[in-house]
């Protein structure tokens, strides 16, 4: 039987992002979040949410780049601007295409993720079933996150995926029409567009299996759920996208293609059950 691992980026890095999620759960086929814990008040309110519902695994999404640190600014400042916020992705984006190399200081890169492990901890009671990028990252950060990964025994998306065989499809649904032919990757500037992320049919490109779920052992499907408000759109280039891919969870067509291609929707800790992780030798070097 084919399986497909279906999880929420982003969970509790807006409100409207945990709302969206938790209508996923309740009324579709969500079955993992991706949890944010840097800031405090969202986080706290979306586990007391997802909590209502065990069969839902959770994981640990980093965030290094939108919103409020879980650090005092001034401890981490490569990762914050003069307001004491992180700079975002588009920003760093910027500074990298103008040359500059290693915005992050390591050291800061690990308390942050270190602070924001710890937060997950206390909020869940356990450690993060997995923990997994947001965004943006280079050298330095990528570092910091493994070795605090390493430290606290917690599966890296980066490296997980590859030693367990766990695809991603090739393509997704996050394309802009007429670029470069049928679909072209994404151009941030481009998809940006509410025009075009509020017209992408995700329903329609999962039931026609243009992911090539039915190609795979396990497929991990993650996705950007949730709903679009001013926030949202002030933090993030994926907004209106959300509604359609929390919709088409929702959607009645996408759960009887699974059900009709027998491919079973698993979460990441019942993945894990069946493919044991372990850290390597080597693999933070």
């Amino acid at each position: 039987m084919k399986k497909v691992v279906i999880s929420a980026a982003d969970y509790a890095m807006t409100e409207s992002i945990t709302d969206g999620c938790i209508r996923a759960i309740r009324s579709g086929i969500l079955m993992d979040v991706g949890l944010m814990t840097n800031n405090y008040k969202y986080a706290k309110r979306a586990v007391e949410e997802v909590k209502k519902y065990p069969h839902v695994s959770i994981g640990m999404d980093i965030n290094l780049v939108s919103g409020i640190p879980a650090t005092e600014p001034e401890k981490i400042p490569s990762l914050v601007d003069a307001d004491g916020v992180f700079v975002k992705s588009v920003v760093r984006s910027a500074r990298r295409k103008n040359g500059e190399t290693e915005q992050i200081r390591y050291e800061d890169a690990y308390l942050e993720a270190e602070n924001q492990v710890k937060r997950f901890i206390g909020l869940v009671g356990d450690k993060p079933v997995y923990m997994n990028g947001h965004s943006y990252s280079d050298a330095e950060s990528s570092r910091a996150v493994l070795d605090v990964c390493r430290k606290y025994d917690i599966p890296w998306c980066e490296v997980f995926e590859k030693q367990l065989d766990l695809k991603r499809p090739k393509e997704m649904w996050y394309r802009v029409p007429g670029l470069d032919g049928e679909g072209a990757a994404v151009d941030k500037v481009a998809f940006s567009s509410a025009d075009i992320q509020k017209n992408i049919d995700v329903a329609d490109f999962i039931i026609h299996d243009r992911c090539r779920i039915l190609d795979n052992e396990y497929t991990l499907l993650r996705m950007h759920v949730g709903y679009a408000d001013a926030e949202l759109y002030e933090m993030s280039t994926f907004h209106d996208i959300r509604c359609r891919e929390t919709s088409a969870l929702c959607d009645p067509r996408v759960k009887e293609f699974f059900e009709k291609n027998q491919v079973e929707i698993i979460n990441y800790a019942q993945f894990f059950a069946e493919n044991p992780f372990r850290w390597e030798k080597g693999e933070t070097e």
